[in-house]
């Protein structure tokens, strides 16, 4: 096995890929770390695409580095596409009535801000609330600010201020795995792996072959990579 996992090292492209949160009893499984991406759901609109794109189906994501040198979704084949990078995987479903909203918010200092959240809020317009931000400015959960409630926020960024207006969005989302949603980590990590977690700042290094298929070389906390 460690073999095995030197030699992806070593032949394949490497790339990294951000993570996204999952429900805290799914994060370990014994020594074992279940990981969700970024690029785990997909909006097909956004990437130009269209299906029907049934269960099992094989496809290739087009990826592209960004400045923060993280790799994201750019465009989607159900060919291998030809000088590009990319990962091959399987549509675990697709939803063409999924949502998403993004929030104008009217800060104390008289900012405005749009934040976009993957899915639909429910709030009144010229409602006080805190929206708790990950690392890329996206809402990862909110709370009405009623009575002197204030839960504060687990990420290291917020928004809070009024909500001036919420546009909703309906667009067909895929779910596709890449067969890397496992990471075996050492049980001394776990801490660590966990607080990172909250904090959304969990990157996964990732070994890819030429037909696409990767393999989780590594976990990336911070500057810190757990092997």
């Amino acid at each position: 096995m460690i073999a095995y996992k030197q030699y992806w090292g070593e032949r394949g492209e490497t790339i990294v890929l951000v993570t996204e949160p999952v429900a805290p009893r799914d994060l370990f499984l014994g020594d074992s770390v279940h990981l969700t991406y970024e690029i785990s759901n997909l909006d097909a609109n956004r990437l130009g695409v269209q299906g029907p794109f049934p269960p099992g189906e094989r496809v290739y994501v087009i990826l592209e580095k960004n400045g923060s040198g993280f790799h994201t979704a750019s465009s989607l084949s159900k060919t291998r596409p030809e000088g590009k990078t990319y990962i091959q995987g399987r549509v675990r479903n697709e939803n063409p009535n999924a949502q998403r909203s993004e929030v104008n918010v009217l800060d104390d200092s008289g900012d405005t801000h749009i934040l976009e959240a993957r899915w639909a809020w429910d709030l009144d317009r010229d409602q006080r609330a805190t929206f708790c931000l990950d690392g890329r400015g996206q809402i990862v959960s909110a709370y009405v600010e009623d009575n002197g409630y204030s839960p504060g926020c687990r990420t290291n960024r917020s928004v809070s201020g009024l909500v001036k207006d919420i546009a909703v969005t309906q667009f067909t989302q895929l779910n596709i795995e890449y067969g890397i949603e496992r990471f075996s980590a050492q049980e001394r990590q776990g801490g660590e792996i966990s607080s990172q977690r909250d904090l959304r700042n969990l990157k996964v290094e990732v070994s890819l072959q030429k037909d696409g298929k990767g393999r989780v070389t590594g976990l990336i906390m911070g500057e810190t990579v757990a092997e």
